[in-house]
């Protein structure tokens, strides 16, 4: 038995890979995003988080955030890619980074330039899609 379990792994795999996402059978997927700086306690500098909350997701479930399009200083990392993520019992999460977890941001950016978050589920081709403003990630407000 244990000797066939690699086996099961690796052609569970290469069905995924051969097939590509299990199609999605549900709706109304939504995402919400935030960035924020918060108020800096003493001796120590303000922070700059960026939430993403999804509701309507499979329960139980990983999911891939996507940035696209981010105000990076360098042209290869204008994507960035997560799959922390995990949908609770009602399909609800919330995914919390740092700015500090992005690639550098270049602040000459055009801060009206759209940023595309994109939240999928890992293994099913379900998604929601929003868009946030550069100026957002460049200049976050603070809380």
């Amino acid at each position: 038995m244990i000797r066939r379990m690699p086996g099961l792994i690796l052609s569970t795999v290469l069905a995924y890979a051969a097939f590509g996402c299990s199609p999605c059978n549900h709706t109304g997927m939504l995402i919400f995003t935030d960035v924020a700086q918060t108020a800096a306690s003493p001796g120590s500098a303000p922070q700059t988080l960026v939430e993403v909350r999804g509701t309507g997701f499979t329960p139980r479930t990983m999911v891939t955030i996507l940035f696209q399009n981010l105000p990076a200083s360098s042209r290869e990392e204008h994507k960035f890619a997560d799959t922390s993520a995990v949908s609770d019992a009602e399909g609800h999460f919330t995914w919390t980074k740092d700015i500090s977890a992005f690639p550098a941001l270049d602040h000459s950016f055009d801060p009206n330039a759209d940023v595309m978050v994109t939240a999928k589920e890992v293994y099913v081709s379900c998604t929601a899609t929003t868009m946030i403003k550069a100026a957002a990630m460049l200049n976050p407000p603070a809380k």
